[in-house]
């Protein structure tokens, strides 16, 4: 029997939740089909993850534009730069339709045949020049299907707006990280809904095992070891955590805050060393491997303005780790009647979990409840066949 050809497009394989989607589903199912990948950039720290029995296509520029960061740019060359440069300036200043559209038509069609065609990111905010994988496999890709997925909270994500709705439309399916998305998603965009469906995100438990074994960071046991893992950008909701804490501190609770994750480190430690909790928040920077930090921590805490339906809340699950996270989208489907606390989206909301945490010690009771959950990707291997139909 022939394995169906799927191609799937994306802009890179940098460290990510949606690129991190995507080489787990790859290392999940590239075995039941025959997969070729084709990214705007071949470059990432998840790169060498990708299975070897996936083909791999680069762009050429300048769709390769959409893959990388301005300053990547730089080192193909002053006038590549500043090709970068004007395409950027562009769509800050006329939106990002006209400036994809251009790279678009510029990129070569790919020739080969696909059963399936799938979008794995979504389009942004309207000023930004990033994704394009929606219009590359609607205008360049010759399928039997063309999906997309989404894996945002579409009314809070920047996205919703009329030419990406229309852009939408012209998919056969939408594919949605959990039903709390999908749901969104019907609200804001109407007449659509035939054409939706879930499919959630796969892992790879064995090697989130394997590698959380690996140099396991130990922790002061003197202190209650809470975790944030996650890009240092402000829709996690770092600086409102560190606010949280604070207020803890002025109760004499002991604790220390580990963060993983890369981003503008330095805005988020000034800010520690204005509200004196060096001592307090250890900032580990960017991590290949955060598995080791989740293994032995008390509670991963998910601080986020809104969320899809985050990676780590699962990979918190496949380790026995119990999550404390802010109300977003998916947070009950996720993590409801689970080792978790939800809390009310916001400052005040954190602050009063995390006291409720320490005065009902709760450190013991979660970590019982967390080793009788089970992870498993049943239920994603199954919707994504019904996907391709």
């Amino acid at each position: 029997m022939n394995k169906k050809k799927i191609l799937i497009v994306n802009n890179n394989l940098a460290i990510g939740g949606i690129q991190k989607a995507l080489v787990n589903l790859l290392q999940a199912l590239s075995n039941d089909y025959d997969f070729t990948l084709y990214l705007f950039y071949n470059n990432g720290p998840l790169k060498s993850q990708s299975p070897e029995n996936v083909k791999i296509i680069e762009a050429s520029f300048p769709l390769k534009f959409l893959g990388m960061s301005h300053r990547e740019s730089k080192k193909y060359g002053f006038f590549r730069y500043l090709e970068s440069f004007f395409l950027r300036a562009f769509t800050k200043l006329i939106g990002r339709k006209h400036p994809i559209n251009y790279v678009i038509k510029k990129a070569e069609a790919i020739k080969d045949h696909y059963d399936a065609a799938i979008s794995f990111m979504q389009n942004p905010a309207d000023k930004n020049f990033y994704g394009g994988c929606n219009e590359f496999v609607l205008r360049k890709v010759n399928a039997d299907k063309k999906i997309t997925f989404l894996h945002c909270d579409y009314s809070l994500y920047g996205g919703n707006n009329k030419n990406n709705n229309e852009i939408l439309k012209k998919f056969d399916k939408i594919c949605f990280v959990s039903n709390s998305c999908k749901d969104i998603f019907i609200n804001c965009v109407k007449g659509l809904v035939d054409k939706t469906c879930v499919v959630k995100n796969f892992n790879n438990i064995q090697r989130i095992n394997e590698l959380a074994n690996i140099d396991t960071v130990k922790y002061d046991d003197n202190f209650i070891n809470f975790l944030f893992v996650g890009r240092l950008s402000p829709e996690k909701g770092l600086l409102r955590l560190i606010n949280a804490l604070f207020k803890i501190k002025q109760l004499n609770y002991k604790f220390r805050l580990h963060v993983v994750g890369g981003g503008n480190i330095h805005l988020y430690k000034d800010f520690v060393i204005s509200k004196d909790m060096e001592c307090d928040i250890i900032f580990w920077g960017e991590q290949s491997n955060p598995y080791r930090f989740m293994k032995k921590a008390d509670l991963l805490i998910v601080s986020s303005y809104h969320e899809a339906a985050p990676m780590v809340i699962n990979e918190a699950e496949i380790l026995q780790l119990p999550i404390l996270s802010t109300n977003t989208v998916s947070a009950k489907e996720m993590l409801d009647g689970k080792a978790a606390i939800i809390c009310e989206n916001s400052e005040e909301g954190l602050f009063e979990a995390i006291k409720d945490y320490f005065e009902h010690d709760l450190k013991e009771k979660l970590k019982i409840k967390a080793k009788n959950i089970i992870y498993s990707n049943e239920e994603a291997y199954r919707q994504f066949a019904n996907v391709l139909g």
